[in-house]
């Protein structure tokens, strides 16, 4: 996952990085006093490095599997797991994956990297359970698939396949479809995803 500009109104306790350390670097050029640019230009390091370092949070509510209302600073802020995608409420899965992962983090501290907002207001994040990484955990378990779109880690793509040759979570049904093509299905073809056709048994692990 590479770094993306934050502005998720999330580092140094709600202050908004991406425009502090705009502010910064403004005035960092417009300064000739070689003190005050070696005071600003470390002032803008610890600024971007609270803005990338892990944050501690409580999530309150798990939306869907990949979806979740947590606490930070104080504020409730909305989150999307980067890197996974689950199934959909309504998709096969969607409430398994949902009631999964809220037994997981729900009432529960975690800690999360946090990057930008998407176009839904979501606040995307990588989140740590136990220090290890929520969306390896939803792969790995069948729970999700690898959203290889929009992700960098391709280590998670040997999690789906281990999912896969299991026959666990997701990949224990033949008519299973991934979350961004079935969003763009109709509701009558929808209705074709909403139940589980198992693998023929030739298929199944260990037939």
């Amino acid at each position: 996952m590479r770094f993306v500009t934050i502005s998720c109104n999330v580092g140094m306790d709600g202050i908004d990085i991406f425009n502090l350390t705009k502010a910064l670097l403004d005035l960092l050029f417009k300064l000739k006093s070689k003190v005050m640019k070696s005071f600003l230009l470390l002032t803008f390091i610890v600024t971007a490095f609270a803005g990338f370092c892990q944050q501690n949070c409580l999530v309150t509510r798990v939306i869907d599997g990949d979806t979740y209302k947590v606490l930070l600073n104080g504020k409730l802020i909305t989150v999307q797991l980067v890197n996974a995608d689950t199934p959909e409420i309504g998709q096969y899965f969607g409430e398994t994956a949902k009631d999964s992962v809220t037994a997981l983090i729900q009432n529960r501290m975690v800690k999360a990297d946090f990057y930008k907002k998407d176009l839904f207001g979501r606040c995307l994040a990588a989140i740590y359970v136990n220090g290890i990484s929520l969306d390896s955990l939803l792969i790995a378990k069948g729970w999700a698939f690898y959203y290889y779109k929009y992700s960098l880690n391709t280590q998670l793509a040997v999690y789906e396949a281990s999912a896969k040759l299991r026959g666990t979570g997701i990949w224990e049904c033949l008519n299973i479809v991934p979350p961004w093509i079935w969003r763009k299905l109709s509701k009558q073809n929808k209705r074709i995803y909403e139940v589980c056709r198992p693998l023929p048994s030739i298929f199944q692990p260990g037939a």
